[in-house]
């Protein structure tokens, strides 16, 4: 019997340790630190894969009015319904250069007294680029990379009918971004800047963006996974949309959102994870909306 106890013992405790070598091995080696608004400060390596599923569902406390020219808190009567939902892909071309594709999807639903608006479809797929600024640098502990990606306007945009919502911009959008990576013995932290241009089409300008991003991480590593939370900050500026060189009402945005979430990645393949952004300052509104922010990453 303590013969038994001794070789189960002995079995538990290699399987505990080989698991948690296999952990620690997997983050070692997990290029990723992934976040919910999809930061890439750190490359993935030559030939992987990375598939990421998302969805991003606001919740709105207030509207602009078209009849007041004011932001007012919905009532009983108004509803705003919308979500989005997204597939990136991303693959290593090499250890300095990563490209990826985003295809997304809008569904969009809008009820008041004044009529009901829709818009399901296709957004503006996306493409671009991703390289490591820090060549020749081995700090695994201090990331930097930039990244380029070109918007295509395949999101629905003109020969609406009455009640239909675009689902995309109906530009040509390139957007710029640096983003940095430090790791300390408890925590990361990432940042990111960027900056979105928007070409015309017919007779609108479409603002251009600019924001950043500020994300810590905690990770907590254990032998079936890593589990952790992260607190976000980001702010962003669009300037207002033209019809013809006149300013269109209420398209000037810009905005605070801070977040808290968390993520479970089980070894360095699977990885589960959600942020609530709460937008704590928007367009002169207080309290605008939150978010739901779900993603699941699977690296090959």
């Amino acid at each position: 019997m303590i013969k038994k106890i001794l070789t189960l013992g002995i079995l538990m405790g290699i399987f505990i340790h080989s698991s948690a070598i296999a952990q620690e091995a997997g983050n070692r080696n997990n290029p990723l630190y992934l976040n919910s608004y999809r930061l890439q400060p750190v490359l993935l390596q030559k030939g992987q894969y990375l598939v990421q599923l998302s969805a991003n569902i606001p919740h709105f406390y207030k509207w602009y009015s078209p009849k007041t020219g004011k932001y007012e808190r919905l009532t009983s009567y108004q509803v705003i319904n919308e979500a989005y939902f997204s597939g990136m892909l991303t693959y290593g071309i090499s250890n300095r250069l990563n490209i990826f594709m985003v295809i997304p999807v809008n569904d969009l639903h809008h009820y008041s007294p004044m009529g009901i608006n829709k818009g399901i479809g296709l957004g503006d797929i996306k493409a671009g680029i991703n390289w490591n600024l820090l060549v020749g640098h081995q700090d695994a502990n201090n990331k930097y990379t930039a990244g380029i990606t070109l918007g295509i306007p395949t999101g629905k945009h003109y020969n609406l009918k009455p009640g239909r919502l675009p689902t995309g911009t109906g530009s040509v959008s390139l957007r710029g971004n640096i983003t940095g990576f430090h790791k300390s013995s408890n925590f990361n932290l990432l940042y990111s800047v960027y900056f979105t241009y928007l070409t015309n089409h017919n007779i609108y300008k479409t603002g251009n963006e600019g924001g950043g991003y500020l994300i810590l991480q905690k990770p907590f590593n254990t032998t079936v996974g890593q589990f952790g939370i992260e607190t976000s900050a980001y702010t962003y500026y669009k300037s207002a949309t033209k019809k013809s060189g006149v300013i269109i009402p209420n398209t000037k945005n810009y905005g605070i959102d801070l977040g808290i979430g968390g993520w479970f990645n089980y070894q360095k393949n699977l990885s589960i994870r959600f942020n609530v952004p709460y937008s704590v300052y928007q367009n002169s509104s207080w309290l605008t909306k939150y978010q739901v922010m779900l993603e699941i990453d699977y690296l090959f």
